[in-house]
């Protein structure tokens, strides 16, 4: 009984596997073919490690998916990266540079500006 009887006194289990908490999320049934070689490997595989082939290809497709989101990041940089590159070469500032006014500020002449 707890010490007030307002509280209230929560266990939690948090022991469950990867497995459990696949079967409680909604699941699509899905089938495909894999050659025999495959698939002879990855029962010995999922024996190896006391699991099950189905755990064995999702654990696969979640990273393909993750190497997948990984590769659009790298994209991603990539693209920014060329547009500030492009940004630095037309220049910071709008209008002449300082360098295209060097002769100017330095000699009181026009420059090539």
């Amino acid at each position: 009984m707890p010490a007030h009887p307002f509280v209230l006194y929560l266990q939690l289990d948090i022991s469950w596997t990867s497995t459990q908490v696949m079967r409680a999320m909604p699941r699509t049934k899905t089938t495909f073919y894999l050659s025999d070689p495959l698939r002879r490997k990855l029962k010995e595989l999922a024996l190896e490690r006391t699991t099950t082939v189905t755990e064995l290809l999702r654990e696969g497709a979640e990273l393909v998916l993750a190497q997948g989101q990984k590769r659009s990041d790298r994209d991603k940089l990539r693209r920014r990266a060329r547009e500030a590159r492009t940004s630095l070469r037309h220049g910071l500032y709008e209008g002449a540079s300082l360098a295209d006014r060097a002769d100017e500020l330095v000699y009181g002449k026009p420059g090539r500006g």
